[in-house]
């Protein structure tokens, strides 16, 4: 009895080791014609299917197709409905010449196939020839033609157009599509920005005539990376990384990037400023490539500067008569006021409050020309932001009692002295905090939290005012931007103060943003490194 058990045991044992080795050889089996497969088409199965996605695109949604070849004319795609009456599995067609189809077919010859698709580059009628998986033989006209980027072949595509007695018909609808195509060709090629198109790899497959004269640049470069071919630069003359290029942050983050900020250097050694909008191309809720759009504002750029200029010297020259101005009204009020009216007094005051507007608008024109020219100045030293905060609130309470805020200031107990422009700084706290002050009603509260998390120092401003409107979120560090609700309420402003701030930040290496909700309040983030700010020379000071 234990020997037959033991027999069963054996037997058992073995059918087990037995299914287990089948099992291993079918996975090893698997993964060496997966193997081939990635061989054949000399990239692995994710680069596969985004180059597929793309030859699909091509194609164009919804057509109908039998067979996607790559630009070698080996089979990369199959209609499910093809493969499924013909009883085949992917494995017996993907790498496949087409010419398994034509072979032994009257009226079909391949070399003439491949001369007329690749040297003429248009589409091509042949008898495709077969067997369904019931036994039953078939022979139908279809249709070869090549997926063009930029008069370069990329694919192929074989769709079906008829029975072999409708040749008239089918020569009508090549014409169409040859037609289709070259007014598409002529309507990208006639536009004035540059467009590339590449694939979801960031490779390209088109670059019309104003990118190559943009970028001095060929169509030789279509198959490259556009991490290469349009190298950008920031205006420090850094060049930016491809994690940071704005085509790889549109296809990261599935949504279009917009800059004017970018630089080039051409291959004739001339630096060029570009507008740049990057897109992802998204089909089926898939990204199947990007489009980058750009055109040269350098013009744009020196009428800019010309402006910042001429901004900078009008706001110099008005500085010395307000100066004065301000002198004698102060001097009129105070040792002279005895022999003053009380109306003569208001007069004095409504002129001094006048005057002091106006240099407040004056000194923030000068501030946004010196920062659009570059010529301020970065002078980083041992600063407590603590004490600079406190001055702030100083200078401030008289506004904060008229309008009978609330003012909570929280920080850390031992906050480190940090290398920061104490200038610099101090506007920037004073630019949050006045604005929380403005756009607070009466008896509102505010909030300052300093707080150090590594490797930054964090400035957080809140309050409970009028708040942000969402559809005008965007523009709030725009020059000369005001949101709409808060125009009727307070009418003094110039919507420099925000824009001041993010310049400021932007080249002393430090970021602000912020969160907001209509009728509830704002809260502005600051974040300064706790190494310091970047030094930075130049030839005048922010006042």
């Amino acid at each position: 009895m234990l020997e037959y058990q033991d027999y069963i045991l054996t037997e058992f044992n073995i059918v087990l080791l037995s299914s287990i080795a089948i099992l291993i050889f079918l996975i090893v089996l698997l993964i060496f014609e997966a193997s081939k497969i990635r061989s054949k088409f000399g990239m692995e199965e994710e680069d596969i299917e985004h180059r597929l996605d793309l030859l699909r695109h091509l194609v164009g949604a919804g057509k109908a197709y039998l067979f996607i070849a790559d630009k070698e004319g080996a089979v990369v795609d199959i209609n499910p409905d093809i493969q499924s009456l013909m009883g085949l599995e992917p494995n017996q067609l993907y790498g496949k010449d087409l010419g398994i189809f034509t072979e032994d077919t009257p009226g079909s010859n391949v070399e003439s196939l491949w001369q007329v698709l690749r040297d003429k580059k248009l589409p091509f009628h042949l008898q495709l020839r077969g067997a369904w998986k019931n036994g039953e033989e078939f022979m139908e006209t279809a249709e070869i033609r090549p997926l063009l980027a930029e008069n370069s072949i990329v694919g192929f595509v074989v769709s079906r157009i008829g029975s072999t007695d409708g040749e008239g018909q089918s020569a009508e609808g090549s014409e169409e599509l040859e037609k289709a195509y070259a007014k598409e060709q002529v309507i990208v090629e006639s536009i004035g920005d540059g467009v590339i198109v590449t694939d979801a790899v960031a490779d390209i497959v088109m670059m019309n005539k104003a990118a190559r004269e943009i970028l001095d640049t060929q169509e030789s470069e279509i198959g490259k990376s556009i991490y290469e071919i349009l190298q950008l630069e920031d205006e420090n003359s850094a060049m930016l990384l491809p994690q940071y290029h704005p085509l790889a942050e549109a296809l990261e983050d599935e949504r279009r990037v917009m800059s004017r900020s970018y630089y080039i250097v051409r291959n004739d050694f001339t630096r060029i400023s570009l507008a740049v909008t990057a897109s992802p191309v998204i089909v089926d809720d898939g990204i199947v490539g990007g489009v980058i759009v750009f055109r040269d504002i350098t013009k744009e750029k020196d009428i800019d500067r010309a402006k910042t200029e001429f901004v900078s010297l009008a706001s110099h020259q008005l500085r010395t008569p307000l100066t004065t101005i301000s002198w004698y009204t102060e001097l009129l009020s105070g040792a002279g006021s005895d022999n003053l009216t009380d109306e003569q007094r208001n007069y004095l005051d409504v002129i001094y409050d006048g005057n002091q507007r106006m240099i407040g608008l004056v000194n923030a024109l000068l501030n946004v020309s010196r920062l659009e020219l570059g010529t301020f100045i970065i002078e980083p030293e041992p600063t407590k932001v603590q004490d600079l905060i406190m001055s702030v609130l100083r200078d401030v309470q008289p506004s904060v009692e008229e309008k009978q805020h609330e003012i909570a200031f929280n920080s850390e107990e031992e906050m480190p002295e940090i290398n920061l422009d104490p200038r610099l700084m101090r506007m920037i706290i004073q630019n949050l905090l006045t604005n929380a002050i403005k756009y607070t009603p009466d008896k509102g509260k505010i909030t300052i939290d300093l707080s150090r998390h590594y490797p930054d120092l964090i400035l957080k401003v809140s309050d409970n005012g009028f708040g942000i409107p969402i559809n005008q979120q965007d523009r709030i560090f725009t020059k000369l931007f005001r949101a709409d609700n808060v125009l009727s309420k307070n009418t003094e402003g110039t919507g420099l103060g925000l824009y001041i701030v993010k310049s400021v930040l932007d080249r002393a290496g430090g970021n602000i943003w912020f969160e907001s909700e209509e009728g509830k309040g704002t809260t502005f983030y600051v974040t300064i490194p706790l190494e310091g700010m970047k030094a930075k020379s130049g030839t005048k000071t922010l006042s």
